[in-house]
């Protein structure tokens, strides 16, 4: 069985596991309720322990991410051509949403020059909607820990490369805050546009 059960739901489980047994094993409750709470102390914290749930695999609950998979974390694709020709037509893409760039990071050259160590060409670029930022920051300022978000070049082999971009809602989880779960959304919108956009025309 698959992992299918995610970060907060085996946190969960394990607390509320715990203490079922503790109120199992130390309550003054009948030998009845004594023995449910065993039940779902022991389900609860293999459960969380294992992150594997068969009640979760019988009605196709999966609350764990796929190991090796970002999907949750990024939008991504891959394109063919020149790294400016990459850039120019997710530069535009994104401008066409409403997004500007703020910042650029060659990767592969800062470690170069650091360190003297060779990764593939691999570039960071920092990309805005100032309306999303503005509206969000008046929700709560506490998202400017979280801007902007990243958009990722990377080459796969010469003249291939992965185009991967933040999503803004899996940032936005980090501040526990559900009134910016909206515009996170609509943002996340936006940047699978640009994306769809960048494979169509890859495909075209």
């Amino acid at each position: 069985m698959e992992c299918n059960v995610g970060s907060r739901e085996r946190i969960a489980r394990i607390g509320l596991g715990g203490a079922a047994l503790l109120g199992a094993l130390f309550g003054k409750s009948p030998a009845w309720m004594r023995a449910i709470l065993s039940t779902i102390g022991i389900s609860g914290l293999t459960t969380g322990i294992t992150r594997r749930c068969p009640v979760n695999q019988l009605v196709g609950y999966n609350s764990c991410a796929p190991e090796n998979q970002l999907n949750s974390l990024n939008i991504k694709t891959e394109v063919s051509g020149s790294f400016e020709q990459v850039l120019y037509r997710l530069t535009a893409e994104l401008m066409n949403e409403g997004f500007g760039i703020l910042t650029r990071i060659d990767l592969h050259e800062k470690l170069r020059e650091k360190l003297r160590k060779e990764i593939p060409a691999t570039t960071i670029l920092g990309v805005c909607n100032p309306q999303f930022a503005y509206d969000s920051y008046l929700l709560n300022p506490a998202v400017s820990s979280v801007l902007p978000c990243n958009a990722v070049i990377r080459e796969i082999v010469p003249g291939r490369y992965s185009v991967e971009i933040s999503r803004p809602s899996a940032l936005i989880e980090l501040l526990e805050d559900p009134n910016l779960t909206e515009i996170a959304e609509i943002a996340d919108q936006s940047l699978e546009i640009c994306v769809e956009r960048l494979a169509l025309a890859q495909a075209a």
